[in-house]
């Protein structure tokens, strides 16, 4: 296979540092960043994703020393209520949550390549930090069917409060060791040089 053409990006971005992200963002410097990215599970409930989502922040509030960077739900069922408890949580904790509709592809792979974590149900939890080994908690059926990297942390919809607190303790412990299985930055390449090569050849 090729790779992920998306991931080509990586190489070819000029991404942001650390402290230029902390200060285009408005982050900590020195807290753990996470990053939040849930989508609505269409083949749940609103009730059990609303659950979820709950579970998820009330277990974050529970670690010290760390700012969570939340990227608003998609345009499917529930996402406008799930955006709605994001938008009460940041009210209620503007120091602790960060809430952006969308940070760009510039900002969003910067701010995933500085951070400690990221936990929920995008499918870039699934394709993209394996590139630099960003440890990742993949909650729900969402992503079922995907092939899960050794970064990647597998947890059901219906998790308790205490086993996904021990999920983002070993995550936290984690080493952050790369893996291109989705791709290495030169899919692109390969697709040229295999087009010519079919060209060549049936001339």
């Amino acid at each position: 296979e090729v790779g992920d053409t998306s991931i080509d990006n990586f190489g070819k971005l000029k991404l942001l540092d650390r402290r230029q992200l902390s200060m285009r963002l408005s982050l900590n410097y020195d807290s753990k960043w996470v990053i939040l990215t849930y989508h609505p599970e269409t083949k749940i409930t609103l009730k059990e994703n609303l659950r979820c989502v709950k579970l998820v922040v009330s277990i974050l509030l529970q670690f010290r020393h760390i700012q969570v960077i939340i990227t608003k739900s998609n345009i499917d069922f529930g996402g406008t209520q799930i955006n709605g408890y994001f938008e009460g949580v940041v009210e209620d904790y503007p120091q602790f949550f960060k809430l952006f509709p969308s940070l760009g592809s510039v900002n969003y792979l910067s701010l995933m390549r500085e951070s400690s974590l990221v936990i929920g149900n995008s499918s870039s939890g699934i394709t993209e930090t394996p590139y630099w080994g960003i440890p990742t908690i993949d909650i729900g059926g969402r992503q079922k069917g995907r092939h899960l990297c050794a970064n990647v942390i597998h947890a059901t919809a219906g998790i308790s409060g205490k086993a996904l607190s021990l999920l983002i303790m070993k995550a936290f412990s984690m080493e952050m060791i790369p893996d291109h299985y989705y791709g290495d930055g030169k899919s692109s390449e390969r697709i040229v040089a295999l087009i010519k090569k079919y060209l060549l050849t049936n001339e």
